[in-house]
This record gives structure tokens, C-alpha cells and sequence, in this order.
């Protein structure tokens, strides 16, 4: 989040001065809280339910220039409908195409560009969320992440008894 508004926040206030980020997450570290200081920054830290912060926001962003880990988040954020502009390692390892599901941007300017493609673009907002949301119930639902536990538990049993 560092980078972003850094690097690609006050590009983005210039052409849209109104613009407002919320950053929302558990535990923010106090750097990720000064961040709550720029202008039309809030920083909530953790929340009881983040479903109305998806309400009220027009997309969803991964920075992600670092780090390892799952990507549940994209995968909440795609699920209930919210288009994603995300870098390349914010989405990696998961089995999204970019400008179909999500929309990917590696350094400032594309980020940025990417972010004001979808802000410009209502019709496009609607089409990435929807498709984002059919990816993650047809790869990432119940229904194929059960079977797939059970394949990976009956292949452990198998293995063990032989």
C-alpha cells in the first residue's frame, strides 16, 4: 500500500480529485496507518463485516509488489462481484486472465491506467465483476474445492494403507 499511494495515489487525485481510498484489513502496521493522514485516505483496521465496504466501493485493488501467501482476498473480492485490478504477483497462482476476470497493472503507470480504465467504465466494472464472480464459483466454489479435498483424502488414505 506503501507503493500505491506513493506512487500511483496522487496520479490518480489529480484526475479524479474526489477520489477516495478506503484501506481495510486487520492489524495494519503503523506505516499502513500514517497512510490514513494523506488526503481521501481513511484506514479502517480490522472490521466486523467487510461486505458494506464492498458495497460502496467501485473496485478493488492489489498492490502486491512483495510477499507470498494465498490470494483469498482477490478470490472474496471476485466473488462478490467487485472488479480487481491487481499486479502480477498479487494474483499469482490463481487461475484468472487479465482483461477477462481481472485487470493487471505491474508498474505505476499501468496500475494506474488500469485503475482509471475501470473507473471510467461502468460497463466494465459490471463485465469483470460478473465474470470474476462466475470464475471463483466454477474454480474456487464449494461444490470443485470439495471434490477436490476428497480426491486429495482418498489418495492420502491409499497411499498410507499400501
Amino acid at each position: 500500500m506503501g507503493w500505491f499511494c506513493r506512487d500511483i495515489w496522487p496520479a490518480l487525485r489529480r484526475v479524479k480529485p474526489g477520489l477516495q481510498l478506503l484501506v481495510v484489513g486487520r492489524d495494519p502496521t503503523p506505516e499502513i496507518v500514517e497512510l490514513g493522514a494523506l488526503n481521501g485516505i481513511t484506514v479502517t483496521g480490522m472490521v466486523e463485516d467487510v461486505r458494506p465496504y464492498f458495497a460502496r466501493s467501485s473496485l478493488f485493488i492489489v498492490p502486491l509488489r512483495s510477499g507470498g501467501g494465498t490470494r483469498l482476498k482477490i478470490l472474496e473480492a471476485m466473488a462478490m462481484g467487485m472488479p480487481v485490478v491487481s499486479t502480477n504477483l498479487g494474483c499469482e497462482g490463481l487461475d484468472v486472465e487479465d482483461g477477462q476476470h481481472i485487470l493487471v497493472g505491474d508498474g505505476a503507470a499501468q496500475f494506474t491506467a488500469q485503475v482509471l480504465r475501470l473507473l471510467d467504465s461502468q460497463a466494465l466494472q459490471m463485465a469483470l465483476g460478473e465474470r470474476g464472480r462466475l470464475q471463483v464459483v466454477e474454480k474456487y466454489g464449494w461444490e470443485k474445492t470439495g471434490r477436490c479435498m476428497q480426491a486429495a483424502y482418498e489418495y492420502a488414505v491409499r497411499t498410507r494403507i499400501e
